[in-house]
C-alpha cells in the first residue's frame, strides 16, 4: 500500500428501491455516509457524517428496526447528488484509496450513480476506480476463506465495538479500527500463535504463523 495516499475508510446505511423501473438499474439508495480519513500513523484525523433522502421510496422499516433511520431523520436531508459533492469536498485534493468492509458499498454506490448521475459521470471513476475491499485482506491475514462480518472480525482481533453497530460513522471507525490493527505485526503475530478459532467448517490452528509482510503485500495486490 503505498503511504502517500490518504486513507477513506467508509460505510453506507441504504435503503431497498419500489420504483420498478429505477429497480432496473439500482436496487438500493444511500440514506447515510459515515467516513474517517486516516493518517499515515493510521490514526483517524477527520469525520464526515450525512444522511440523505432517498428519491425512490421512504424508508422500510426493516431498515429503521436495523439502522434507526426515519423518513423525519431525512426529511430535511440532501439529495444524493448534493450530498455526494460535499463528500468529495471533504476528502480533498490529494490522492486517496477507499477501503470498506466488503465490496456491498461500493456496488451500492457505483448504481446509485449510474441510475442518477449517468454511467458516463466523472464520479464512478473518481469512486469506484480507488477502492480496496478491506474484508478480503483480513480473511487473507487471519486466514479465514468464509466471509465474517465486522463485528466478529473486531472479536476475532479483541477489539471492543465502538459506538451503535449499522450506524454509518460507527462501522467506518470500527473499520479503521480493524485496518490499524493489521498493520500491528506483533499483536496480529501474537493472536495468530495463541488462538485455535472454529471458523471454516472446522478448527483453524493458527500457531506460529508469522505475518512478516503479508499484509503489505495483501494490500499491493487487491490495490493495484
Amino acid at each position: 500500500m503505498e503511504n502517500n495516499r490518504n486513507k477513506i475508510v467508509l460505510d453506507f446505511e441504504f435503503n431497498p428501491i419500489s420504483d420498478q423501473e429505477a429497480k432496473a438499474i439500482a436496487q438500493h439508495e444511500i440514506i447515510e455516509i459515515g467516513a474517517v480519513k486516516v493518517g499515515s500513523d493510521n490514526k483517524i484525523v477527520d469525520k464526515f457524517q450525512r444522511y440523505i433522502k432517498p428519491r425512490y421510496n421512504t424508508v422500510a422499516p426493516k431498515i429503521t428496526t436495523l439502522t434507526g433511520i426515519t423518513d423525519e431523520m431525512l426529511a430535511e436531508s440532501g439529495s444524493f447528488e448534493e450530498i455526494i459533492e460535499e463528500f468529495r469536498g471533504w476528502i480533498g485534493e490529494e490522492r486517496f484509496r477507499i477501503y470498506s468492509w466488503s465490496g456491498t458499498d461500493r456496488n451500492v454506490l457505483e448504481s446509485e450513480i449510474i441510475l442518477k448521475l449517468g454511467e458516463d459521470s466523472e464520479y464512478y471513476d473518481y469512486f469506484c476506480g480507488r477502492w480496496i475491499d478491506l474484508q478480503k485482506i483480513y480473511q487473507r491475514i487471519m486466514g479465514f476463506q468464509k466471509n465474517m462480518g465486522l463485528s466478529n472480525a473486531l472479536g476475532t482481533l479483541k477489539v471492543c465495538f465502538e459506538g451503535k453497530e449499522h450506524g454509518a460513522l460507527a462501522d467506518a471507525i470500527n473499520t479503521a479500527e480493524v485496518m490499524k490493527t493489521l498493520y500491528d505485526k506483533e499483536r496480529i503475530d501474537q493472536i495468530k500463535h495463541k488462538s485455535s478459532v472454529t471458523y471454516n467448517g472446522s478448527t483453524h490452528s493458527t500457531g506460529g504463523f508469522t505475518m512478516g509482510n503479508l499484509f503489505a503485500e495483501q494490500f499491493a495486490k487487491l490495490g493495484k
